[in-house]
């Protein structure tokens, strides 16, 4: 890969707009994927896609279930 990979951590955001932003950003900085907790956190929606001026299509939204075990998770793995 050659550089060091990028995530995107949301942590509970209900607002479809800021979330859309966030992707937006994460997108134009070179994340590489975009972590999404999947209770308490709003959905990808129109709003999102539209929000996200469709970068939501250019980058990996992954989907997780914890997110106190996911950071424990990337840390084990060498993440900081």
């Amino acid at each position: 890969m050659g550089r060091n990979p990028i995530f995107i951590l949301l942590n509970e955001l209900q607002d479809p707009h800021n979330v859309g932003a966030i992707i937006r950003s994460a997108v134009a900085f070179g994340a590489t994927a975009v972590l999404m907790p999947e209770h308490r956190e709003t959905q990808i929606t129109g709003t999102v896609i539209k929000s996200s001026a469709g970068t939501t299509f250019s980058i990996p939204i992954v989907r997780i279930g914890n997110i106190n075990s996911t950071l424990i998770m990337l840390k084990e793995r060498g993440f900081w």
